[in-house]
């Protein structure tokens, strides 16, 4: 029936099964990769991803707190320090002196008139401790009065 061409034939593919199908008792054995070899002139195109920096700000001040602020109302004067009137187009503004040092008023703020009668300022950014305010008034001709009397609060 089978021709010997075909039983060649059958003879030859059961032996590629066989081989293929072996147990040589290694089939516990993990199996190991080896990391790949690149040429030397692929090695350059290779290029490991580094992630841009994030910028950082350091130090920004804090934004001012209510509770760290003075806030400083007057009313215009009447009269010059001589007794003599002063009307509300001769004065320029007022300049604010304050200070943690009661003797050395070295900070100040300049506040423009606004031709109300009255005026005021917000200084803020102020630091932990007892803080002292004067305030002067400047007219027209750059004479400026005695500064009032000092008030004070604590921060």
């Amino acid at each position: 029936m089978f021709t010997s061409f075909y039983k060649a034939l059958c003879v030859v593919i059961l032996s590629f099964i066989l081989v293929a199908c072996k147990d040589d008792g290694s089939s516990n054995t993990p199996v190991t990769v080896a990391d790949p070899v690149i040429p030397a002139s692929q090695q350059d195109v290779i290029t490991p991803y580094v992630p841009e920096p994030v910028p950082v700000i350091i130090n920004e001040p804090a934004p001012p707190v209510k509770d760290r602020m003075a806030t400083l109302t007057w009313n215009a004067p009447f009269t010059r320090t001589n007794g003599d009137s002063i009307s509300m187009g001769e004065i320029q503004g007022y300049i604010v002196r304050y200070s943690q040092d009661i003797e050395d008023m070295d900070k100040k703020a300049i506040v423009s008139n606004d031709g109300l009668g009255s005026s005021g300022v917000v200084i803020d950014g102020l630091a932990d401790g007892m803080w002292y305010f004067t305030v002067q008034t400047e007219d027209t001709a750059g004479l400026v009065s005695k500064p009032s009397d000092t008030v004070n609060k604590h921060i």
